[in-house]
C-alpha cells in the first residue's frame, strides 16, 4: 500500500518480502506491522482494528515485540 514514487516504498517492499520469507520457514515466528510510527509517550495499549492510516507510539510498539516474546499465542501471528 506505499507509492512506489514514496521514499518509504523500498522499505515495505523489502519487510513484504521478509515477511513473505519468514512464513514459509519452519521457525517461531510473530510479524509485526504497526501503522504509522509517532513519537508519543506510551500509553500501554495498540489498536489492532485501527483504520488504514492510523498511527501508533513507537514506545507502544516496542511493548508488543517484548510481550510477543513472552506470550506463545504469539507464534505463527501477523499483528498489524
Amino acid at each position: 500500500g506505499v507509492a512506489a514514487d514514496s521514499s518509504f516504498f523500498p522499505y515495505a517492499e523489502a519487510k513484504a518480502a521478509a515477511d513473505q520469507h519468514l512464513r514459509g520457514t519452519e521457525l517461531d515466528w510473530t510479524i509485526l506491522a504497526p501503522s504509522r510510527l509517532t513519537l508519543e509517550e506510551p500509553t500501554g495499549r495498540i489498536d489492532t482494528e485501527a483504520s488504514e492510516g492510523g498511527q501508533v507510539s513507537r514506545a507502544n510498539v516496542a511493548r508488543v515485540i517484548a510481550a510477543s516474546l513472552e506470550h506463545s499465542q504469539t507464534i505463527g501471528q501477523f499483528i498489524a
